[in-house]
């Protein structure tokens, strides 16, 4: 029988896992060819600590050597050069040609217009990341001899990396023995840095970075280096001793030797299993390739949710079995690092800059590199791992909010005038004691109109993939993850409680589930504590009858809606005469002062929505004006 073989060319993120899966679970009747241009393999995520002297050298690297034996691989370092798609061969400019059934391209990306600037003695880019250090180092070193003035280090690129470069290379500067005067700015034609990330995170960058005196150029592009300078697009003319270059990513060379179809930026154009479109035994990974249909950011965190999906589709091919649709994630924890042994962190909501950050961001990065060194960690270790990660961010996000709204309810001196609710009604869900099994016996149970109508309810709210939902008053979360399953891959789930044990039953019901676009979040008697603009759609569910401060509440949740977001509002009949004693008295108000309410909080009244089920309810659902001045 005839082997097939499975090449792999660069050994990113992405490849790299084909390989580390390989030591344990080899595809039958395949051999795994591995082809580089560098002996190791370097983690981005910790070469700025490096580069601030928080790791060794040896610490970022993979050895590729050791992991290839590991799996019983073949490793080629070579330069390649071309395809041969009718022979199937990859062809190189120092070897000879390999034959491959399946092929993997990761060779990652280059930094945006590089090659023009490449004849400057000042400049050092920040890829290839394998020798960025020796190159950066032998720059100032040569800069340092040069004179014993100020030395003036321009970083140009805005993004996430360019921040950490200068963080990282401020710490290492002021460590050294020969320490000198120096200057550090950054350059970007964005209106400011570190794209991607929210306002607030990004605000409390660009304070750390002017407190280490670290400047900012912002809207405007370094056209050109020479030999002792650089050039904006204003013509301004700044001296420098250095420039380091990690601006957004670029098609590396090799990409348009390959004869694939690419993207309008020379990336390799794929469907959404990772198959190039002009030949499907060609697959493009991490920066590399391109998913046309929905294409994602240059980053390291898509490549990495890339693995799983590759791994599965070589076996499909080899094999002929069905293949899996990579989905990219559209949110993700962000850790970056600001090189005193802090790192700041961004999750959801949540922004912090803190020790504790930096000690998970070390923990992440050293766990993933040494699943490539020191063998494979058994697939149940991995799912503990996830499941710790993930029950340590909520635990992080509850106490955040937790803080918060104790520092909203010590400003609430009294109770907001017009809020007439039973006194004490939200009592017994703010109990830490809380029994959340009782309220499931109450909550999900056929006879509860509103659990035996959800699916009605659900065609009701409309929601389309990849909507963002806040389930307000969500309770024991039976809502949240229809809702989180109705918007797909590429979709989010908000559930806003007021009571912490439904939260932590929500966030357990989730990763037993396998949900994994839901996050909890603790509101308070005033607001749902999500961001302006961010929402979709606003759900509430018997839940509007204890609003303690509905009109604080609604402007709370008027402010989350994006302009043309959807409320739906489901809540009791309360009829005098014609509804049951206990509503009587546990509902403030009436269906129609109910809608008044959030009319006057500056909503269009739609419809009211009949639901087959209902005797005792109603729904009701409001628009966020698309053009409003209300704040």
């Amino acid at each position: 029988m005839t082997c097939s073989n499975i090449v792999l060319l660069g050994i990113g993120h992405t490849n790299a896992h084909v390989v580390k899966e390989w030591v344990s679970d080899p595809i039958p009747g395949c051999t795994l060819t591995c082809i580089s241009k560098f002996p190791t393999a370097t983690y981005s995520g910790m070469l700025p600590g490096t580069l601030g002297q928080q790791f060794s050298d040896d610490e970022m690297r993979i050895d590729l050597q050791r992991l290839v034996d590991r799996a019983g691989a073949k490793l080629i370092l070579a330069d390649t050069c071309g395809l041969d798609l009718e022979t199937g061969e990859v062809h190189f400019s120092d070897h000879d040609s390999i034959p491959f059934n399946a092929l993997s391209i990761g060779v990652g990306s280059m930094p945006a217009r590089w090659k023009q600037q490449s004849e400057s003695p000042l400049l050092v880019t920040i890829k290839p990341m394998q020798t960025f250090l020796s190159r950066l180092s032998d720059r100032l070193k040569c800069a340092c001899a040069d004179k014993d003035s100020t030395l003036r280090i321009a970083i140009v690129g805005g993004g996430v990396a360019s921040v950490e470069i200068a963080f990282c290379l401020h710490e290492r500067l002021s460590k050294n023995a020969n320490r000198r005067d120096t200057k550090i700015e950054i350059f970007t034609s964005s209106e400011r840095i570190a794209d991607g990330m929210r306002d607030r995170s990004i605000r409390r960058i660009e304070k750390l970075l002017a407190s280490r005196d670290i400047h900012v150029r912002a809207g405007h592009r370094v056209v050109e280096v020479g030999e002792t300078d650089i050039v904006l697009d204003d013509g301004c003319r700044k001296a420098v001793d250095c420039v380091i270059w990690a601006t957004g990513a670029a098609a590396p060379t090799v990409l348009g030797t390959l004869g694939l179809q690419t993207d309008d930026r020379g990336f390799i154009a794929t469907n959404n299993r990772l198959q190039s479109l002009t030949d499907p035994r060609v697959f493009a990974v991490g920066d590399a390739g391109t998913v046309i249909q929905s294409p994602s950011p240059k980053a390291g965190v898509y490549a990495v949710r890339q693995c799983p999906i590759l791994w599965h589709n070589l076996h499909a091919l080899i094999t002929g079995g069905p293949m899996r649709a990579f989905k990219p994630q559209r949110d993700f924890l962000k850790l970056l690092n600001t090189g005193d042994g802090k790192a700041l962190l961004e999750y959801g909501w949540l922004t912090a800059h803190a020790r504790w950050c930096w000690a998970l961001k070390t923990w992440i990065d050293k766990k993933f590199v040494n699943e490539f060194k020191s063998g494979l960690i058994p697939r149940r270790g991995i799912m503990l791992m996830k499941i710790a990660m993930f029950w340590l961010l909520t635990a992080l996000c509850l106490l955040h909010n937790s803080w918060l709204a104790a520092q909203e309810s010590a400003q609430q001196s009294t109770k907001p005038a017009g809020s007439s609710v039973p006194a004490g009604i939200n009592d017994n869900f703010k109990n830490p004691d809380l029994n959340v099994d009782e309220w499931i016996e109450r909550f999900e149970v056929e006879s509860r109109e509103v659990y035996a109508a959800r699916d009605e309810v659900l065609e009701a709210c409309e929601i389309r993939p990849g909507e963002r939902v806040a389930d307000v008053g969500a309770g024991t979360g039976f809502y949240s993850r229809l809702f989180a399953k109705a918007t797909g891959w590429d979709g989010w789930v908000y559930s806003v409680d007021i009571a912490p044990r439904f939260l932590q039953h929500i966030a357990l019901r989730a990763t037993g589930e396998g949900i994994e676009n839901l996050t909890p979040v603790l509101g308070t008697d005033v607001s749902i504590r999500l961001p302006p603009e961010s929402m979709d759609l606003v759900f509430i569910c018997d839940t509007y009858h204890h609003f303690e401060s509905p009109q604080q509440s609604l402007a709370s949740i008027y402010r989350a809606l994006k302009p043309g977001g959807r409320l739906v509002l489901i809540d009791f009949n309360r009829i005098p005469g014609v509804s049951r004693e206990f509503l009587i008295g546990h509902v403030r108000a009436s269906k129609e002062v109910f809608r008044s309410e959030i009319i006057d909080a500056g909503f269009e009244f739609t419809d009211e929505i009949e639901v087959k089920a209902f005797e005792e309810n109603y729904l009701l659902r409001f628009t966020k004006p698309k053009q409003s001045d209300n704040n």
